[in-house]
């Protein structure tokens, strides 16, 4: 099996990437949001983590537990330019699950991003 080239790799296993533009991007999951959203933290996780969290908010859990993939329709994507850096985004499936990447290496708080706030808004619900 021929060695692949290091920089053909996409994803790092890190949780901080420096990309060669100069961006520094950052991965965080909402850690115990469905528990209690008053005490939810971002927690950092590895780009590897965060894209497997990304991918399975895209479908809709089935509550018969078959294995038929169906969007998910309660799932919301937001743009975090402004807040969180050009290219910056904030995901939810909807329910307990969340992350936002960063790319100005800030952390979620930094960036006036407290998950306490995500479920109400993320999940469509009363705010």
């Amino acid at each position: 099996m021929a060695e692949v080239d290091p920089r053909a790799r996409v994803l790092t296993g890190q949780h901080t990437v420096r990309t060669v533009s100069g961006a520094v991007l950052r991965f965080f999951l909402a850690d115990a949001l469905s528990l209690d959203p008053a005490a939810a933290r971002w927690k950092p996780v590895t780009d590897v983590e965060f894209q497997l969290a990304y991918e399975a908010s895209l479908f809709a859990k089935d509550p018969d537990g078959s294995a038929a993939l169906r969007p998910n329709t309660r799932r919301v994507q937001l743009t975090l330019d402004a807040l969180a850096g050009p290219g910056g985004f904030f995901w939810s499936d909807g329910g307990a699950e969340a992350g936002v990447m960063t790319t100005n290496g800030k952390t979620p708080d930094a960036c006036g991003l407290a998950p306490a706030t995500v479920p109400a808004h993320a999940s469509g619900g009363a705010s």
